[in-house]
């Protein structure tokens, strides 16, 4: 193999596949990221053996083909270094190593035989779904940070594919709190409630590749999940085990004691400030709803207490409420600051409900309130 690569094209394709590869693993082949070169350009291939990827690299120019693999950790640290434009990548003789070079850096690195690195076959599916790759990569920082890997009772350590015609969407949830959003733009042409569920680190890993891809296709089959994109492609085993029914989880209440729209940016300078003295254990932070004003407050015997108000469009008697505030913060950081979201909260010991405009339904379980 010897090619001719613009740096930056490299760093970012290398980055890519670097988080999927392994930094330490009893597999050695595994540390190492495939560089693969062929009249059809350069690509990157990474696994840890539980999902992979393939990424296209621009810009590269080469003058033989051929396959080698380079370790992920020092290649990562070289690229990061590194201040020419290009880099020059080549198969060192008698099997010698690679060779790393350019204007001002030279490195020789050991190699292993890319003949060893895993390779993972696929037919062509049986059918598919398309999807918008903004929509899909959307859908997924809406909901990854719910799931819990350690979950042993019900299968919640990813994000479940709910394939229901225009009604498609991701649902995760680690049991005290769950979010629900549509993938714009979807039309599996089935009914379904439940699906094939995507681990957490799988799908981070897929939203990552979407982040400048303009369409999906992803299918699901023999306990895998399958995606291919203008930006690469895709592989992942799927969590086995059953979904919890989360759809008896959202509240069905006619009249809610609050029910009013809030501002993300506002909301979370807020909610940063109160937990400021939030006790480290339990995390909690008491919502007071009076009349035209929201107030956020924690305290704990070795940090303090805190206070902090804002007004709210709110005419209603007086309503408590103790939440997790990591809970609500990461709700708020996925969503623009300078946009509005509707909050219903019925009493302390009901769950707190959070929908946007677009679809995105989030309910965080109450904590009890101190004496």
């Amino acid at each position: 193999m010897k090619i001719e690569v613009k740096r930056d094209s490299l760093a970012k394709s290398f980055n890519l596949a670097a988080s999927v590869s392994p930094t330490h693993s009893a597999k050695g082949v595994l540390n190492n990221v495939k560089f693969s070169a062929t009249d059809g350009g350069l690509s990157l291939v990474a696994t840890d053996l539980e999902s992979g990827l393939c990424i296209p690299v621009e810009d590269a120019e080469i003058s033989a083909a051929g396959d080698e693999l380079l370790p992920t950790t020092r290649m990562g640290l070289i690229l990061r270094e590194w201040s020419d434009e290009t880099v020059k990548i080549e198969t060192l003789p008698d099997k010698g190593g690679i060779r790393v070079c350019g204007r001002s850096s030279d490195y020789k690195l050991p190699s292993e035989n890319p003949e060893e690195f895993p390779t993972m076959r696929r037919d062509e599916p049986k059918s598919h779904t398309v999807m918008q790759a903004r929509a899909l990569s959307e859908a997924l920082r809406r909901t990854t940070f719910c799931c819990d890997p350690a979950s042993s009772r019900f299968a919640l350590g990813g994000v479940l594919f709910v394939l229901a015609g225009p009604e498609s969407m991701l649902v995760a949830t680690d049991g005290r709190r769950l979010a629900t959003t549509t993938i714009a733009g979807v039309d599996s042409g089935k009914v379904a409630d439940t699906g094939p569920i995507l681990p957490q680190r799988a799908a981070v890993f897929l939203q990552r590749m979407l982040a400048e891809a303009t369409e999906a296709k992803i299918w699901f089959e023999d306990g895998k999940c399958w995606a291919e994109t203008d930006c690469g492609s895709f592989w992942s085993l799927l969590v086995e085990g059953r979904f919890p029914n989360w759809r008896q989880v959202i509240p069905a209440i006619d009249a809610w004691a609050v029910d009013c729209q809030m501002p993300v940016g506002p909301l979370a300078s807020m909610i940063r400030q109160a937990a400021i003295v939030a006790d480290a254990e339990s995390r909690g932070v008491d919502f007071t709803f009076t009349e035209g004003s929201l107030r956020a407050g924690a305290h704990a015997a070795e940090l303090g207490q805190s206070q902090v108000d804002m007004p709210i469009g709110y005419g209603g008697k007086k309503i408590v409420i103790k939440l997790d505030h990591r809970f609500l913060g990461e709700f708020l950081k996925s969503l623009d600051p300078g946009s509005m979201f509707r909050l219903r909260v019925d009493n302390a010991k009901s769950p707190a409900l959070l929908e946007t405009s677009d679809a995105y339904t989030y309910i965080i379980m109450p904590m009890a309130l101190d004496d």
